[in-house]
């Protein structure tokens, strides 16, 4: 789970708008999700420099060498590519009607197979994320959530953490 606050002070009763101001924040997680994890920064997980940036585990060395000599790369997360191709292609995002709340679900069957024995456990990640990418996706959400907000015209100031 990828930690997002983004709050948003708006005018009049709390429960006049609140459905408003709930399918905002919302709509602005969801845009954030996709426009900026999935987009940018899901892709970013499968390059060489990932291994520092996330922090994953350390690959044995027969498996580097295994890999180097049959698939001819050193890419994170990747040996045929099948994982990369179903991670990037599959993105299911689903909001909470009642509160403000995003989640998203990616397909992987390789990912099944984490936390076995002697395997990392490669949806942590998959999902992993630096405090830069947080507070990319928090400014995001906040934005989207104030513009839907101001269509209605009832924003008073905004706060994005």
């Amino acid at each position: 789970m990828i930690p997002l606050h983004v709050s948003v002070t708006e005018i009049g009763g709390p429960r006049d708008q609140k459905d408003e101001l709930v399918s905002a924040i919302n709509f602005g997680l969801r845009v954030a999700i996709e426009q900026d994890y999935y987009r940018k920064f899901l892709p970013k997980h499968f390059t060489p420099n990932a291994v520092s940036r996330y922090g994953y585990e350390k690959r044995t060395k027969k498996y580097q060498i295994r890999k180097a000599r049959k698939r001819h790369h050193q890419n994170p997360l990747v040996w045929s590519g099948a994982l990369q191709r179903e991670l990037t292609r599959s993105l299911e995002l689903k909001t909470l009607r009642k509160s403000s709340g995003a989640s998203g679900k990616m397909r992987g069957r390789a990912l099944r197979f984490s936390g076995r024995y002697n395997i990392p456990d490669m949806k942590a990640e998959v999902i992993a994320t630096v405090p830069d990418e947080v507070r990319q996706m928090a400014i995001t959400a906040g934005r989207v959530a104030v513009r839907q907000l101001k269509r209605v015209r009832r924003v008073r100031k905004e706060k994005l953490s």
